[in-house]
């Protein structure tokens, strides 16, 4: 995926207490911990210890989850979010394909489902004590999913094996889809998670410690990498990064009114306040035929050559910091909408990181390389935003720097 959900505030990737610093790690008392991450559907009550100088984020709420349905009843061979979208494919649904937001592959056993008002297609499966799965599937809107409720309750598909079973998800359903929490308007995510996100693996999180330690003129020898990764983060809390702040170019108003227009009465497949598609570049695009188009002028103003695979557009979206490792090139970011108070699109400078590029996107076009780390800064208000992106191998090229300060449009270029 190339966008992440917040993680937890309470620990950085390394396991260190948001508070700890290097003097700290010496012995100095710590400060205590907060959660404001609420307790996500299955999990365990979190802890309620506090930690005075960090502001907290914004609690995370539960969404109204209309757009959801509940499929139940699935062979345990086919309760995988990949065969379900192929299943969900195969019946030809007239809409777009559905967002399956969470398969559970071991439900309940086949010989209870009778308990749920099930019918067991498979008599034999009933007595082996089967394990069947169930997902949860979003659509665009209540009525949309209605429809889909309509044709598929109790349709029999892949030769019979599967009955299909549908509830709707109650609004006020606990395990409902919880939205993340966001960002305070101008802030950034926890400095550990800047440095050193989750998201990337351990290869990677080692090479950050060595760029950051060479940046810093940290010793490597002798040291593990969480005493390293400590170190680093106590020195950019006393010493911050320098941001240097970038202008992406200007947008014709034609693109930005037609683009704003269209994301505004866009139709997102999903639940809550955040909300995330992808366009296909090049290809039928059913339902977004309209914004695939816009898409389409933009990158024709932009860069008519690049070789865009992708068009990710989101709405509301705040994610951790994190990479796009299937990336093969840089990108192209915009935003829109009425927001204020942040929103900037922060990328890790590669040459030096103890430097920060932040960018303003909003209602201007960037020439950013996602293959750095980055993120979306806090903001408040309405924020949309297209990236545009390549991942065909044979259009590879080396990451040199991540963002084209001197970057100029071929329509500028060629007036």
């Amino acid at each position: 995926p190339r966008f992440f959900p917040p993680v937890s505030p309470d620990l950085d990737d390394w396991g260190l207490l948001r508070g700890e610093d290097l003097a700290a790690a010496e012995g100095r008392e710590r400060q205590p911990v907060i959660d404001t991450s609420g307790t996500l559907p299955g999990s365990a009550v979190a802890g309620s210890a506090q930690k005075p100088p960090r502001p907290p984020r914004q609690r995370a709420t539960f969404t109204q989850a209309c757009q959801l349905l509940w499929l139940g009843d699935i062979p345990a061979d086919l309760a995988s979010v990949k065969r379900l979208k192929h299943v969900l494919w195969k019946c030809d649904l007239p809409m777009p394909q559905p967002h399956i937001r969470h398969v559970q592959r071991k439900g309940y056993r086949a010989s209870k489902a009778a308990d749920f008002g099930a019918q067991c297609a498979d008599p034999v499966a009933k007595s082996r004590r089967d394990w069947l799965g169930y997902a949860f599937v979003a659509f665009r809107d209540a009525a949309e999913a209605a429809e889909a409720k309509q044709l598929l309750q109790g349709r029999e598909v892949c030769g019979g094996k599967w009955k299909i079973r549908i509830h709707d998800v109650p609004g006020d359903w606990k395990s409902s889809i919880k939205e993340p929490p966001r960002l305070e308007p101008g802030r950034d995510p926890p400095l550990g998670e800047q440095l050193f996100p989750r998201s990337v693996g351990h290869t990677k999180r080692a090479a950050a410690v060595a760029r950051h330690c060479a940046a810093i003129g940290i010793v490597l020898e002798g040291r593990d990498e969480k005493q390293l990764a400590t170190s680093v983060k106590s020195h950019y809390q006393q010493h911050p990064r320098e941001e240097v702040c970038v202008h992406g170019h200007p947008l014709p108003e034609s693109l930005v009114a037609a683009a704003l227009h269209e994301l505004e009465h866009t139709r997102w497949n999903g639940v809550g306040a955040a909300q995330y598609l992808l366009l296909y570049h090049g290809k039928c695009n059913e339902g977004y035929t309209a914004l695939a188009k816009i898409c389409e002028n933009i990158l024709q103003w932009a860069d008519p050559d690049y070789p865009c695979t992708m068009v990710a557009a989101t709405k509301n979206y705040s994610g951790s910091p994190h990479i796009d490792s299937s990336d093969v090139r840089h990108q192209f970011a915009v935003s829109f909408g009425k927001f204020a108070q942040g929103g900037e699109l922060c990328v890790e400078c590669v040459s030096q990181p103890n430097k920060l590029w932040v960018v303003n996107t909003h209602n201007r076009l960037a020439r950013v390389d996602g293959r750095a780390v980055h993120w979306v800064r806090g903001f408040d208000g309405e924020r949309y935003s297209l990236i545009f992106f390549a991942t065909n191998p044979a259009d590879h090229e080396d990451l040199a720097e991540s963002c084209s300060t001197g970057w100029i449009p071929d329509a500028v270029t060629n007036q």
